[in-house]
């Protein structure tokens, strides 16, 4: 049966060599070689690929940098469809020809690539699929929960979308990633969060990188998830110096409930080939953010808005001609307006330590009780006297109204003092 063998990416992207029954290839960088690989850091004489008995074996002629498959150094081994081989920065993948291979073809590639994804440890055997399957299904649960508790605690847009990214880049072992975010209001701009993953320090930097716009436009302008293999190819330029790299790309909208807010936009690098799986897990991780932007969105306005009211509500208190305080049933004052100081010559502090002194004895027992009529409901407007800190009297009207707050029905009193005319 006759075998193919493709070159997966650099500039030789896409060039194939058919492998029938007996045959041998030489592989490298040497003019006599069959299978010739520009790139450096191949061996002159590299490697051997040959067919025996219906198998396709590869040997590695002592190279200098070696010969990987399937993430694994080799000496000598049997291929399957499938097979990912690499030899210096080049991948070559192993297929078959006929029509009767392609759904092998397809489950061979699918169990090898949630072997490299999923094996942490390269000197670690293959997984089986059945295995590889269970734990990619593990991981994302994992993955899910944790991305469920950033958005579940986190109220910052900012802090949201940069925690999202920097998890989903060190848990799948994506190189780089990037979240989009279109603005929010009229006054705002657009919002940008570039990450580069450092698998060697298990950090994430934030450092911009080229994207393909057309692919973000996609997703947010069309609510359409991409996957995208060498999407730079033709604005790429080669050499034997700067070797080409695989170049996977994933990008999905952050749905909100009418239309996408953004895009979350991820390139493998040379590390994997993102597949439907992976499309449809970030797509999904990607409709919750969009639920959870939504929601941040809601309550910084909230925030705004109740931001504005309390700027309008304290300068009317600072400006407030007579006095205005509020006291809540245990005696404790939560605001007293500045204006206290011109009409008792205590400052706010001082009156509320010292004011139930300021109210002249005769009338403090009187106080008290039309306190306690307005702490259970009524609306009480009174006249009693007060001492002035240097001694004189000074006769009031008190208005209090109630204010009915919180779980335990807490009852408080907003209260207008004014000097009477």
């Amino acid at each position: 049966m006759p075998w193919q063998l493709i070159i997966l990416n650099g500039t030789q992207a896409g060039r194939s060599l058919v492998l029938r029954e007996r045959d041998s290839l030489v592989v490298g960088r040497a003019d006599h070689c069959d299978l010739y690989v520009a790139d450096k850091g191949v061996s002159r004489t590299h490697c051997y690929i040959w067919e025996k008995d219906g198998e396709v074996w590869i040997k590695d002629t002592d190279s200098a940098n070696g010969t990987i498959v399937n993430d694994r150094e080799i000496k000598e081994q049997r291929l399957i469809i499938g097979d990912l081989v690499k030899f210096g920065n080049t991948i070559l993948e192993l297929r078959g020809t006929n029509s009767e291979m392609k759904e092998q073809r397809f489950n061979t590639s699918r169990r090898r690539a949630n072997t490299i994804l999923l094996r942490k440890n390269k000197d670690e055997p293959p997984f089986s699929l059945e295995v590889a399957q269970g734990l990619r299904v593990k991981r994302d649960i994992a993955l899910l929960h944790r991305i469920g508790k950033i958005l579940q605690i986190e109220p910052e847009i900012t802090k949201i979308c940069i925690l999202v990214l920097e998890t989903l880049l060190t848990e799948l072992g994506v190189e780089k990633g990037h979240i989009f975010l279109k603005p929010i209001s009229e006054e705002s701009d657009t919002i940008s969060f570039f990450r580069i993953y450092v698998p060697s320090q298990k950090i994430c930097l934030d450092q911009i990188f080229l994207t393909h716009r057309s692919i973000v436009n996609l997703a947010i302008f069309k609510s359409e998830s991409t996957i995208s293999t060498n999407p730079f190819m033709d604005e790429m330029v080669e050499s034997l110096n700067a070797p080409s790299n695989i170049h996977s790309i994933l990008c999905v909208p952050i749905e909100g409930k009418k239309n996408p807010l953004g895009a979350i936009y991820m390139d493998s690098g040379n590390t994997r080939k993102f597949d439907k799986e992976d499309l449809d897990f970030i797509a999904a991780i990607g409709n919750q953010l969009g639920l959870s932007l939504e929601r941040a969105i809601r309550e910084q306005k909230i925030a705004n808005q109740e931001q504005e009211t309390w700027k309008s509500w304290n300068s009317l208190v600072q400006n407030f001609r007579d006095v205005l305080y509020r006291q809540e049933s245990n005696k404790n004052f939560l605001l007293i307006s500045p204006s206290i100081e011109r009409l008792t010559g205590y400052s706010k502090e001082e009156y509320s330590l010292h004011w139930e002194e300021c109210i002249q004895p005769d009338y403090r027992e009187y106080v008290y009780e039309s306190k306690q009529k307005a702490f259970l409901g009524e609306d009480v407007e009174i006249e009693y006297k007060i001492i002035h800190k240097n001694g004189d009297l000074i006769s009031v009207q008190d208005c209090f109204c109630p204010v009915h707050e919180g779980k335990n029905n807490t009852i408080s009193c907003i209260q207008g003092i004014m000097r009477k005319r």
